[in-house]
Formats: structure tokens, sequence, C-alpha cells
């Protein structure tokens, strides 16, 4: 009655769309308490594409060929991928010699703050099999050379964390470097993302970036605040790339004047964003108010819309 079983249309499009054998080989106790799930979940995939052969194997009823197929699906004590341990893997999708895992971490999110685990088992194996079957991979590119936030930094400002789910996903990351000023190669790149630069753009990498933004249109900005020696705020020169879009970028600090909204600490530049109906922020809205995910803002500049005639054509 909750559909809990029930594929998603984005399920069905995937499994209409392979043509190729796929062998599922389930890792997996059958005392497990995901197991039945698991059995269910799967029964409706191999029901609707004869492409997908199930292979389920106990490593507590058969151990050894457990470890004879870790071996064939080249999982291997300390072997990784993506940031994640293949040996936790539980699901492993094959087609040929590509391979697609899916762990234990991929299919449980857990609520830091409740504690409750959201079981995501249709999405990971989904974006397995889109893996696999999509050939091609589209190219994340990530701008540096303005001190912009870095895919290898793993503190609380790093966007490595970031980067490991990116992985999963049937995408090529790379890093273009806008501050040497020669010539970029951002005509490959399918979407480019400035992640909260440090320093203000130079002039060039602004046009590097509007031309990319005129031919492509695939822009992802994270803006910051970038203060003077004097206290005051300064184009982060983000202000050319949000103007196509009809959007003006202030040169000041959201502050949060309800103390319920604000951390403890400063002055209320960070703070818990009220998040309104839109279909970009729907997916954060999980039905109650004890299951919405909470967005944290900090020093974030004002956002408005340049042009009220042109803005609203553009929504």
């Amino acid at each position: 009655s909750d559909r809990r079983y029930t594929l998603s249309n984005v399920t069905r499009e995937t499994l209409s769309a392979i043509h190729e054998p796929i062998g599922v080989h389930v890792l997996l106790s059958r005392t497990d308490t995901i197991a039945p799930t698991v059995q269910q979940v799967l029964a409706s995939y191999t029901s609707f594409s004869r492409q997908l052969t199930l292979h389920w194997v106990d490593p507590d009823r058969d151990p050894g060929q457990f470890l004879a197929t870790e071996a064939e699906l080249g999982i291997a004590a300390g072997a990784s991928k993506n940031g994640k341990s293949l040996s936790d893997s539980i699901i492993v999708l094959a087609r040929g010699k590509n391979r697609s895992y899916v762990t234990t971490d991929d299919i449980a999110v857990v609520d830091p703050e409740t504690g409750e685990s959201e079981l995501r088992l249709e999405q990971s194996i989904t974006r397995g099999l889109r893996q696999l079957n999509d050939t091609s991979r589209p190219l994340v590119c990530f701008t540096q050379g303005h001190r912009e936030l870095n895919l290898q930094d793993e503190g609380p400002t790093g966007l490595s964390e970031w980067r490991a789910r990116l992985g999963r996903e049937p995408v090529e990351l790379t890093t273009i470097d806008l501050g040497a000023g020669k010539q970029a190669e951002l005509k490959r790149c399918q979407l480019v993302i400035v992640a909260a630069p440090d320093i203000p753009l130079s002039t060039w990498a602004q046009e590097q970036l509007q031309a990319h933004l005129l031919q492509v249109g695939s822009l992802l900005v994270l803006s910051n605040t970038i203060p003077d020696e004097s206290g005051q705020i300064r184009s982060t020169g983000l202000d050319s790339l949000a103007s196509p879009a009809t959007v003006s970028i202030g040169r000041n600090v959201v502050v949060e004047q309800d103390e319920s909204q604000r951390l403890p600490d400063g002055f209320g530049e960070s703070f818990f964003a009220q998040i309104s109906d839109h279909a970009v922020t729907r997916a954060l809205n999980r039905g109650t108010a004890e299951r919405s995910l909470r967005v944290l803002i900090s020093l974030a500049p004002t956002l408005s819309i340049a042009d009220e005639e042109i803005g609203r054509a553009h929504v």
C-alpha cells in the first residue's frame, strides 16, 4: 500500500534502456535484517528486465563461494574505488569487465540529528545500472587559481565529501586553473563549478567563464564575501556571471536577527535558513518539520532579481 517495492519511473526508464546482460551479484547473508528488502526490491528489477541475472552468495552458508566471487568481481582486501571500500559491497553489478559497486553506506543514510535511517536501496541500484549502461561521462570542472574551495581538502571547509559523492555518479571530475592567465579548456566541460573564491576573479577569468556560460549554459557558482583591509566588502568578480541570469549579488553579509535561527557564536552571520517551497528546494522538505533538512548559511551575500520583468520570465 505504501508502494515500497514499486519501481520509480526513473528506474523503469533505466531498465528499458538496458540491451546487454548484466549480472547482479548479492554478497549478503540471508539472515541479515536487510536481506528480505533486498530480495523484494531485486525481484521487482528482474521481473521488469530479462537482461538482469541475479546471483546471491551467502558468506555464512557458502564461505568458499563467497571468496571466489569476491575474487572474480575484483574485490580484494584494502581495495577501494571513489573513496569507498569495495569489501563493504553488498551488491555488485557486472557487465562484461565493467563493475559498479553498492555498499552499505550507499543504501542507508542516517540523519545525524534523529538517528533515523532512510533506505535508498533503489536509488543506489539504479545509479549503478546507469553507470554501467551510460558510456558517456559528462565532465564536471572545478575552477582554481583564486583560492577556491579544494576538492582534495578533507577539512570542514574542503570539498572532499562532495568529491566522494560525485565519484559515485557517472561523471568525470577535473580542475581548471583560471589563475594562470592562459587558455582554459572550458569547452570540454558540461558543468563548471566556481566554489567560493577567496580573492576576486580576474577580468580574464570572468571573460572565460562568461564565454562558457553563453556557449554551454551550465555554471554553478558558490558565492561568498571578501572583505578588504578596512573591513569593507569588495566585489568577488562573480557579479558578471550572475547578471546573465538576471541575478544581482550584493556586496554585503546577510545577518539573521532571529536568535532562534542563528548560531550562538558570532553576530548572526551563520544561521539556519527557512526553506521556501520551490522546485529547486522541494527535495529538502521531507514532509514534516522533524524530517526536513536544515540548511546552514554562513557569510552569505544577498541575492536579488536585477530586472523584475526579465527575472519573472526566467522563473
